[in-house]
């Protein structure tokens, strides 16, 4: 009878995510797209590649300033809630307009 072959297992590398080293130039010129500081209730990273705002007015936002300056897609789900599709540091740059904002 044949012994079956062996076989490894080798874990996945764990690979730490490249921080974005321009996060705090691109946050700040999203701000301007999202109508100011003053525009926004609420920032929080969600679903990996996405931040989830909460606006006083979603009216003020210009996607297509946004678009430009990076964001891949802006996504409306009730009057006042969007998300902004950004990429894998979305963590990173939840954290950067939390602090942008409270400096304002």
């Amino acid at each position: 009878q044949d012994l079956p072959s062996e076989v490894t297992f080798k874990e996945k590398e764990i690979k730490p995510k490249l921080r974005d080293a321009n996060a705090p130039a691109k946050v700040q010129s999203w701000l301007a797209g999202l109508g100011d500081a003053s525009n926004i209730i609420t920032v929080d990273a969600c679903a990996q590649t996405r931040l989830r705002l909460k606006l006083q007015d979603p009216t003020h936002i210009d996607e297509q300033d946004l678009k430009t300056k990076g964001i891949e897609a802006v996504v409306h789900f009730d009057d006042n809630l969007i998300h902004l599709l950004v990429g894998l540091n979305s963590d990173q740059y939840a954290a950067e307009m939390n602090a942008q904002l409270a400096a304002k």
